[in-house]
């Protein structure tokens, strides 16, 4: 866990565990969605451009989500 590791960290000291977890479920949702084709192949613009970024911070906090399981 490199990319998302501090927001991460931050957020456990600002809003506990489960805070940080919540926020980790809900952003890998999001990101997911954002680099996802749509019913027309495409993907968003934005999930184009950041493609690579999206899928190294999912892959970051999806690696959390599991670390803190609970």
């Amino acid at each position: 866990m490199h990319h998302e590791a501090g927001r991460l960290h931050f957020l456990e000291a600002r809003d506990g565990l489960e805070g940080a977890r919540a926020f980790a479920r809900t952003t890998l949702q999001v990101y997911r969605a954002a680099v996802a084709r749509g019913r027309d192949g495409r993907r968003s613009g934005y999930g184009s451009v950041y493609r690579r970024a999206l899928l190294e911070s999912c892959l970051d906090f999806r690696a959390y989500v599991r670390l803190h399981a609970g």
